[in-house]
């Protein structure tokens, strides 16, 4: 009768209503879930972006810290020539090399301290030049004849960098390496410090080895 008819025109009505409504519904969910996934990613990336230049900042500026403090020519050739003259390397050490050293170690918040391995000495001389330890006698020697760059490396949570020293006369030979040890939390404080959306953030090294991370 009247009511079947009607019953069935209100049903077809709110069949006809409700179909779009939740056609509409489900397109506008997915755009909003995929722009705010899109807003998401594009925050990730500059928050990383903003820890990647800070990190590479540092390093820079540490390994111009390096390339300064191994170039001393006088401390270079007064080491070379330790085994016929001990006092002149002293003196040199006293006038110019600790002097800067201990400059660095009290200006640069990041630098924890730093050592000169030589096997041209037998003891240690001053607060910074010592022989090597046992450990860095051979392989590590041999790997910075090959390599005279600024050499990065995370033992033990602890963060080094270490760079060869050459003979002043030809700069061919090594005379001994020096080593520069940072204060790791200082170091990586940038990827503690950006909070981005409270993002979780791993720096691991090229071996996959982890450096540091900031949970979720």
């Amino acid at each position: 009768g009247n009511a079947s008819i009607r019953n069935k025109l209100i049903v077809s009505y709110a069949l006809l209503v409700a179909i779009p409504l939740l056609v509409l519904g489900v397109y506008s969910y997915r755009i909003s879930r995929r722009s705010l996934l899109m807003q998401t990613e594009d925050t990730i990336r500059n928050n990383v972006s903003v820890i990647a230049t800070a990190l590479d900042n540092s390093i820079r500026r540490e390994n111009d810290n390096v390339k300064y403090l191994s170039y001393n020519a006088g401390f270079r050739e007064k080491l070379q020539g330790a085994g016929r003259d001990m006092s002149a390397l002293v003196k040199e050490l006293n006038n110019s090399v600790e002097p800067a050293f201990w400059y660095f170690t009290t200006s640069d918040d990041n630098l924890k301290d730093i050592r000169i391995y030589s096997d041209l000495i037998e003891n240690a001389v001053g607060s910074f030049l010592i022989p090597p330890p046992v450990e860095k006698e051979s392989g590590w020697y041999e790997e910075h004849k090959q390599d005279y760059t600024t050499r990065w490396v995370y033992r033990d949570k602890r963060i080094f960098a270490s760079r060869v020293i050459l003979d002043a006369n030809r700069s061919s030979e090594p005379s001994g390496v020096m080593e520069i040890e940072l204060h790791a939390d200082r170091f990586l404080a940038p990827i503690f410090q950006s909070r981005f959306l409270n993002n979780g953030v791993a720096l691991v090294d090229e071996e996959g080895n982890l450096v540091g991370r900031r949970g979720l």
